[in-house]
């Protein structure tokens, strides 16, 4: 890591990569909570993944603030993301992430790779994202409702 002299931004956390201003805030809390004793971070889930995985992540995080306050717990094999409870989870692959969505009905659509029934009236979809394009106007109808129903 490198600290640029007149804005201390971060000019360089992956060798060549110039660092994007939410992957720096993301890398400066990460090491907070790292070194205030925190078991995993959302850096931990990064490492060694494609760039694209973090781009995917980034655009998730810019796009579930606009919900409101969303908090953001790592995990040792997944990112949960809580209002008042867990309303969706992100695990991340070499090249992309399965998000897991939780709605109170079940989604019929090709994008769903996977519907778990968790209980009567809550159902778990998981969605392969592997371009930051998929990040869009549906996608984001889906996690809105999620976000809303564990208000």
């Amino acid at each position: 890591m490198k600290l640029c002299s007149h804005c201390f931004c971060i000019t360089m956390l992956i060798p060549g990569e110039l660092i994007s201003p939410i992957r720096q805030i993301l890398y400066l809390f990460n090491r907070f909570l790292y070194l205030k004793g925190m078991d995993y971070t959302e850096l931990d889930h990064l490492k060694g993944k494609d760039p694209i995985v973090a781009k995917i992540y980034e655009r998730l995080i810019t796009e579930l603030q606009k919900f409101g306050r969303i908090e953001i717990e790592p995990k040792k094999t997944s990112i949960h993301f809580v209002n008042r409870f867990g309303f969706a989870g992100v695990y991340t692959r070499k090249e992309y992430i399965n998000l897991e969505v939780h709605l109170n009905r079940k989604l019929t659509n090709k994008r769903v790779t996977k519907v778990e029934q968790a209980s009567t009236n809550r159902y778990h979809h998981t969605i392969r994202l592997s371009d930051v394009k998929e990040v869009d106007k549906e996608l984001l109808t889906w996690l809105r409702e999620a976000y809303e129903l564990k208000k």
